[in-house]
């Protein structure tokens, strides 16, 4: 996993974004940046323990999409400093796996255990693996 280098929220976002141009499940990347951005005006998504998970809801993803970044410096986001960020974006009618998902991570990365495990992993089973841990 490269680490994510980025000096402000939008850019930490824009990375991240720049990362599924490829993806098949992505419609429209310039809608889901849009989306992304609208909500984290209303309601940033944020964790105390420094992890923020930019997300929404939109028809610019065909199946949920997923991307991380581990940050070797904090980087500002409104309310917090963050290392962790994970950025989704999901369909609209996936709405019982968005709050599945949503809930899911809002529950587990507050374990310090977790937590360390995922900052501390060097490829995607690593990450996984450290869901395990709770």
């Amino acid at each position: 996993m490269n680490p994510l280098m980025a000096g402000s929220d939008v850019e930490a976002i824009d990375r991240l974004l720049s990362t599924l141009q490829e993806n098949p499940n992505l419609v429209d990347l310039t809608a889901l940046r849009r989306a992304i951005l609208d909500r984290q005006k209303v309601d940033p998504p944020l964790l105390p323990m420094g992890v923020a998970f930019p997300h929404a809801r939109t028809d610019s993803v065909r199946n949920i999409v997923m991307v991380i970044g581990i940050s070797p410096e904090p980087i500002p986001f409104p309310g917090v400093a963050a290392r962790l960020v994970l950025l989704i974006g999901v369909p609209k009618k996936a709405i019982s796996e968005y709050l599945e998902l949503t809930s899911f991570l809002a529950r587990h990365l507050r374990g310090e255990h977790v937590l360390d495990g995922l900052m501390s992993a060097k490829d995607i089973e690593q990450f996984l693996s450290a869901f395990a841990v709770t």
